[in-house]
C-alpha cells in the first residue's frame, strides 16, 4: 500500500506556511523565528519553535558572542 501525503494548513499567512512546510518536510528540531504567529505554534509542531535569543541560549551562547559554522563549504557568522 502506497504512502499518502497529507497537507497541513495551520497558519493564516502564506509566507508563514512555507516555514511550517519546511519544518515538516525536513523533520526539523527547531524553528527559529521572531514571528509572533509562528511562535504561537510552539507545542503544535513536531519541533520547538523559539526566538533567536532562546535558541542562542540553548546553545550556551551569551548575548554579544558569535557563532561560526560551515555549511556546504561556506563559512557563516551569526552575531
Amino acid at each position: 500500500m502506497g504512502k499518502k501525503k497529507v497537507a497541513l494548513q495551520v497558519v493564516f499567512d502564506a509566507n508563514d506556511q512555507l516555514f511550517v512546510n519546511l519544518v515538516l518536510a525536513g523533520k526539523a528540531d527547531y524553528l527559529v523565528t521572531g514571528d509572533k504567529d509562528l511562535l504561537a505554534l510552539d507545542g503544535h509542531l513536531p519541533c520547538q519553535v523559539v526566538t533567536p535569543a532562546d535558541f542562542r541560549g540553548s546553545l550556551g551562547l551569551l548575548p554579544g558572542t558569535s557563532m561560526i559554522s560551515k555549511v556546504k563549504g561556506k563559512t557563516e557568522i551569526s552575531l
